[in-house]
């Protein structure tokens, strides 16, 4: 049971080539900080009241060309 659950994020989205007939590439970032605190800690348990976790992400995707297609 989690008493506190705090996420926090921030990314970037950048294209490093584009073309109408080949498709495109684009390089994304995202930092991922998480606090978590729960009700109740169990003694002698070691972490005190709480802990934390740091994550990143990288992705590189290739989008095909074309259009959505029409109905």
């Amino acid at each position: 049971q989690n008493r506190m659950l705090q996420v926090r994020t921030v990314g970037f989205n950048q294209t490093m080539w584009k073309n109408a007939r080949y498709g495109a590439v684009n390089f994304m970032g995202q930092y991922q900080y998480a606090e978590r605190s729960p009700w109740y800690w169990a003694a002698g348990v070691a972490g005190g009241k709480g802990t934390h976790d740091s994550t990143i992400y990288f992705n590189v995707r290739y989008t095909l060309p074309g259009g959505m297609p029409s109905f």
